[in-house]
């Protein structure tokens, strides 16, 4: 569910961007915990697909049976895919399964589309978007109750917005990230663990 300043914000940024190929994704989902800086948005690696924009152009490279990975598995990341052995081991084993059908999703080949174009997304230093099907029993891919997320609503972004006067990944909010969501999805499989037993 997105906040009013959402579209705004998505609007203005498909037209700044509209010609600059260092750019893929415009997220509306700020992940609970990061910090953010002075501007009203920051780049980032990762695209949090929880409302979100992107330009055609930039879409027709997307391939949901990444084909490119299938392709080029065993030497892709020996490039930097990601700096840190740890996220490629983590990602790879995901997108196997995403090619095997172990995973049915359409995001994390989004993702692989990005990183494969050396593409980045912008991130909101607000959350512009609430995930109001986290935990329900009908969700599609998001069953587990995770507090933390469900308590992080949507605001509004302060207009205009204030635009950063370079194009770098936020190194900060990336390594909060990715430790954070390294923490959720082992806590995620031990909880499911448990659960099996009973």
């Amino acid at each position: 569910m997105p906040s009013q300043s959402f579209f705004q914000y998505c609007e203005e940024l498909l037209i700044k961007y509209k010609d600059d190929f260092r750019i893929w994704n415009i997220g509306g989902y700020k992940f609970p915990g990061l910090k953010g800086d002075d501007y009203s948005y920051t780049f980032s690696r990762y695209p949090h697909i929880w409302g979100w924009a992107t330009w055609a152009d930039r879409w027709k490279s997307y391939d949901v049976e990444i084909k490119n990975f299938k392709d080029n598995r065993d030497i892709i990341f020996q490039y930097e895919y990601f700096k840190e052995s740890y996220q490629n081991n983590h990602i790879g084993k995901i997108l196997d399964n995403v090619v095997s059908g172990g995973i049915d999703t359409w995001d994390y080949q989004w993702g692989f589309t990005l990183r494969s174009n050396n593409a980045l997304s912008i991130r909101p230093k607000k959350n512009l978007v609430s995930n109001i099907g986290f935990g329900t029993d009908d969700a599609t891919h998001t069953k587990s109750i995770n507090k933390e997320i469900e308590d992080n609503l949507a605001e509004e972004l302060d207009l205009p917005l204030k635009h950063p006067d370079f194009v770098m990944v936020y190194n900060i909010d990336d390594q909060i990230f990715e430790k954070k969501y390294r923490d959720f999805r082992f806590l995620s499989k031990l909880k499911r663990k448990i659960n099996n037993l009973f």
